[in-house]
């Protein structure tokens, strides 16, 4: 049964989660889900800091995927690239293939 709310959710996964979970759910801080624009100065650059972020939302236009290395400035796409390089060649090092 579809429930007629979700049609209205403004963000669809939170929104449900909140919606399905009433006061049982604990918001995380930013580190887990850093958009990669808070990080571009004067958004929320002052509160950013890249030691502690753990997850970035590459958020808006380009994602790091869908370029080829080295074609970006900015630099939160370089540490997905380089952590990419890092996953192919451990995967490949235990003959993990995924083709991606």
């Amino acid at each position: 049964m579809e429930d007629p709310k979700a049609g209205s959710f403004e963000f669809a996964d939170q929104s449900l989660l909140s919606d399905t979970f009433p006061g049982r759910w604990v918001a995380l801080p930013y580190i887990y889900n850093a958009l990669k624009t808070l990080r571009w100065p004067g958004v929320h650059d002052k509160i950013w800091r890249d030691d502690q972020v753990k997850n970035i939302h590459y958020i808006l236009g380009d994602k790091p995927w869908n370029n080829p290395k080295g074609s970006h400035t900015e630099e939160s796409m370089e540490w997905w690239w380089n952590y990419n390089d890092d996953r192919i060649k451990e995967e490949k090092a235990k003959n993990i293939d995924d083709g991606f």
